[in-house]
């Protein structure tokens, strides 16, 4: 038996992502597939990944950070 090299089918996704981050305690993460204003809301944080932005015509990646206006203080430092 051969064994299959599965590497050849792998495909790097340089699509940005949109991940929520709700909860105080054991904060949870999950990933939205739109990135829209209309999936986010005031009371919760997020992390936009963008991975291959162009900035003064150089490739760079990019992680930011929202933070809804009625997000706990302390939510922003998990």
């Amino acid at each position: 038996n051969q064994l299959l090299d599965w590497s050849k089918h792998y495909v790097e996704d340089k699509s940005p992502k949109l991940f929520q981050v709700k909860g105080k305690r054991k904060p949870i993460v999950r990933q939205l597939f739109n990135i829209s204003w209309s999936e986010m809301n005031r009371g919760d944080s997020y992390v936009i990944d963008v991975p291959e932005a162009i900035i003064n015509d150089e490739k760079v990646a990019k992680v930011l950070i929202w933070r809804g206006k009625n997000t706990n203080r302390y939510k922003f430092f998990q």
